[in-house]
């Protein structure tokens, strides 16, 4: 099935600066408007990757703590220790995230 064509939002807010631009600096704060909605989509972006990131290496966590083979696991590898180091990448992420701006 083929997907919609959505235009970005910012676009559409361009366009409309455009449209209502009667010299006075409308369209100047629409273009600003529309640059700071790309940056928070680019951001909403990154924080959907990382959420599917976090919820797949949880998964595993939750598998190796039930003693269950991942794959890609060593039989040699001890399950407690790969689910520290799961947690720590998680960690990792979270840290180095700005929920802030």
């Amino acid at each position: 099935m083929k997907q919609q064509f959505h235009p970005r939002l910012s676009d559409r807010l361009s366009q409309i600066a455009i449209a209502l631009d009667s010299g006075n600096g409308e369209a100047q704060l629409a273009f600003s408007a529309a640059e700071r909605l790309d940056e928070l989509e680019s951001q909403l972006r990154d924080v959907k990757a990382a959420a599917l990131y976090l919820r797949s290496t949880m998964a595993q966590v939750d598998s190796l703590l039930r003693h269950e083979q991942i794959f890609g696991q060593h039989p040699d590898d001890d399950p407690i220790d790969l689910a520290r180091a799961k947690i720590t990448a998680c960690l990792r992420v979270v840290v180095g995230m700005d929920f802030v701006s």
